[in-house]
């Protein structure tokens, strides 16, 4: 599965721990926020504000296509169940 992570990349940290647990699980992963042309914000963005997602993240990092109410739960489950 791949995932999509997305972070403030402005904020210094903010999506460190998550891309780390990615690189050591070997997991398929994009950095949206990092995209070429500062893409990532708006497209985080447009995650938050998706008024037909029933639970948008609150606060990123936050990922895609885990399940909506605990994506960063089950992305770490997933990554330490292959450990």
């Amino acid at each position: 599965m791949r995932y999509e992570l997305y972070y403030h990349p402005t904020v210094q940290g903010r999506g460190e721990f998550v891309r780390l647990a990615l690189e050591d699980a070997g997991a398929d992963y994009v950095d949206v926020a990092r995209r070429k042309g500062k893409a990532g914000v708006p497209a985080m963005m447009k995650i938050i504000d998706d008024k037909r997602s029933a639970r948008p993240p609150f606060a990123p990092p936050s990922s895609k296509p885990a399940s909506s109410s605990s994506r960063r739960q089950r992305i770490f489950y997933s990554i330490s169940a292959r450990a």
